[in-house]
């Protein structure tokens, strides 16, 4: 066999390196850096707009013509550019203390990089969500990355201590305070660091429809950009029609194959209980959705908490099942479906299945550590048996209760579902376990659910909207399980 030659390739079109190591930074400069970057955010605050005014434009080229303006690309590749150059001498990495030039354009000389392939087409209808909807996970994940307003606070002393950055400005407060004290860079977090910043690069290109290629769920750490090596060799023969891909990654077009891979296989015989009860939680939750939509409407809920207080104490069970006492219980078939779903789409990517089962999880805890229907219904007996200022404390005890139940533990628990949801129909769309149109009603529904019901009208009717495909989704879902728990053959869902 002839000698052939191995080269690298990249693994994801957002390329983002550095040296591989930090440069020899100086003891204090970085206590003052926040002063001399103040130009360069002067600066970027009217890229960045300039960055949203040519997506929009760009948005509507790619809808009419499928291709991304190249003028517009490369100016917005270079903001990009002109961000990590920024970030990665201030408190992004601390990585030099050489000042980053004013240029949109590459510097071959500077210790950090960025380029982003072109593509030569993309999608005309994926454009339309994948910069909102199919990256809100990534969007949850970046809310701890760097912060985007969530704050801590602490009294110490009388005094209150704020933060309001995320774990990239903390990591680099913590390489700041070494190098005060050291005047060493620890290896370890620089490389933590670039890969923090390469995650929130890549999900910034992919938000500006720079590319089709989902961001993955990786923490590629380090300076270098991970590569994939290739050899000369002359490419395999190509798989018979009926063949699925290796790992269930669809190359198809959007067929489900029907044919069952063998790992697939022994994956769904091994755990056969769990995708069969995750099929019948899925048809349960359609059930259940109708039993809820009946209750809503012939006990429609009170509107204020006395009137919560009345109907508890004259009916419990309308006053419990007014405060969603069934609520849980869909949680828990919902969870049960992520899990025979991670099952199946499992080799697709685990990293991204782990982050949906642990966003769905947390989200449960979030929703059962608000309060639920049995200490309103206690509050309700103490209120018909009170009088005077002891109703008054305890109506304005319900009035909290009512307030926490559809505050902030709902919305948490509405949003980290959410991310679950998508993050299971995008591996579904990328995979042949699952047909691409099951995986579009899974989209419509999350959708649909981006915003809480609690937000008004608007939240109440599209919950109510996103009903229809999600009932769809469970049922082509459960089908699918289903057949593949029986190990017979399967049809492409229509």
């Amino acid at each position: 066999m002839a000698t052939v030659a191995v080269a690298p390739v990249p693994t994801y079109p957002v390329h983002v390196d550095a040296r591989p190591e930090p440069d020899r930074t100086s003891r204090w400069l970085w206590l003052v850096k926040w002063v001399l970057v103040i130009p360069h955010v002067l600066v970027l605050a009217l890229l960045w707009a300039a960055f949203v005014v040519l997506s929009v434009v760009a948005l509507v080229a790619i809808v009419a013509t499928g291709r991304y303006p190249r003028p517009i690309f490369d100016v917005n590749v270079g903001v990009l550019r002109w961000s990590w150059r920024v970030a990665y001498y201030s408190y992004g990495a601390l990585g030099t203390d050489r000042y980053p030039p004013f240029s949109l354009a590459e510097d071959p000389d500077y210790p950090a990089h960025l380029e982003v392939d072109y593509p030569e087409r993309l999608s005309r209808g994926l454009v339309l969500v994948k910069w909102w909807l199919l990256v809100l996970p990534h969007y949850l994940v970046l809310v701890l990355f760097i912060g985007l307003g969530a704050r801590a606070a602490r009294e110490v002393a009388g005094i209150q201590w704020v933060w309001e950055g995320g774990l990239i400005s903390l990591l680099a407060l913590v390489v700041g305070c070494t190098l005060l004290v050291t005047g060493m860079y620890p290896r370890g977090l620089y490389d933590l660091l670039l890969g923090l910043n390469r995650w929130v690069l890549r999900v910034a290109a992919y938000a500006g429809l720079m590319t089709d290629a989902y961001p993955p769920f990786r923490l590629d750490q380090g300076g270098a950009e991970p590569v994939a090596f290739t050899t000369g060799s002359p490419p395999p023969a190509a798989p018979p029609t009926d063949a699925r891909p290796r790992d269930g990654h669809r190359t198809d077009g959007g067929a489900m194959s029907t044919v069952v891979e063998p790992r697939l296989r022994h994956d769904v015989a091994e755990w056969s209980g769990l995708v069969r009860t995750g099929a019948w939680a899925a048809l349960a939750s359609v059930v259940l959705i109708v039993v809820q939509i009946g209750i809503y409407l012939v006990w429609p809920p009170p509107e204020t908490t006395a009137g919560f207080f009345a109907v508890l104490v004259d009916d419990p069970l309308r006053g419990t099942l007014a405060l969603d006492a069934l609520y849980p219980l869909s949680n828990v078939l919902a969870y049960l479906l992520y899990l025979a779903l991670a099952v199946t789409l499992w080799r697709v990517s685990r990293s991204a299945v782990v982050l949906a089962l642990s966003f769905g999880m947390l989200g449960m805890a979030a929703y059962l550590a608000s309060p639920r229907p049995v200490e309103m219904l206690s509050l309700a007996r103490a209120y018909a048996d009170a009088d005077g200022a002891e109703r008054a404390a305890l109506l304005a005890t319900g009035d909290g209760m009512l307030a926490t139940w559809m505050g902030t533990a709902f919305d948490l628990y509405y949003l980290l579902n959410l991310g679950a949801l998508l993050i299971l129909t995008v591996l579904m769309y990328r995979s042949t376990v699952f047909s691409r149109a099951t995986a579009v009603w899974g989209l419509v529904a999350a959708g649909l659910m981006a915003v809480p019901s609690n937000v008004g009208t608007l939240g109440l009717v599209l919950a109510l909207a996103s009903l229809l495909p999600w009932s769809v989704f469970a049922v082509l879902v459960a089908r699918r399980l289903l057949a593949l728990s029986a190990g017979g053959p399967e049809r492409t869902p229509s």
